[in-house]
This record gives structure tokens, sequence and C-alpha cells, in this order.
């Protein structure tokens, strides 16, 4: 049992590929909130176009970004 709680541990909790495409969309994100208020735009307007960004940024660097047991 104890052995089973351990492993829970020291597992993390996102892998290494997960974690770098999250850190990747936030930093695109980042940028396109940045150059969008750097143009002028309200802040919200730029919020929105930054989460805009990063949300449609995720599914494509699931696909390019390949598993490792993808062949």
């Amino acid at each position: 049992m104890q052995d089973e709680a351990r492993d829970d541990r020291e597992r993390p909790l996102l892998s290494v590929r997960a974690a770098l495409i999250f850190v990747t969309a936030m930093f695109l994100g980042t940028v396109v909130g940045t150059l969008t208020l750097a143009c002028g735009s309200e802040i919200a307007q730029a919020l929105l176009a930054a989460g805009t960004a990063a949300g449609a940024t995720v599914p494509a660097l699931n696909r390019i970004i390949g598993d490792a047991t993808d062949s």
C-alpha cells in the first residue's frame, strides 16, 4: 500500500511534452497580447487576443510536437 502511494507522489503531474506545449502556448499568447496592446487596443481586447492565441496554439502544438511513441 505504501509503495503505491509513493509511486503516485513521485510521478509528475504533467509529462515533459505536455508542459512544453502549455509553456509554449502561454508564451505565444503573451506575445500576441503584448503586440495587440502595443497597437493601441484596450486591455480587454489584448487579453482576448492572448487567450485566443494560446487556446488555438495548444492543438497545433499537440500535432507538431510528436509523442515519443509515434513512429
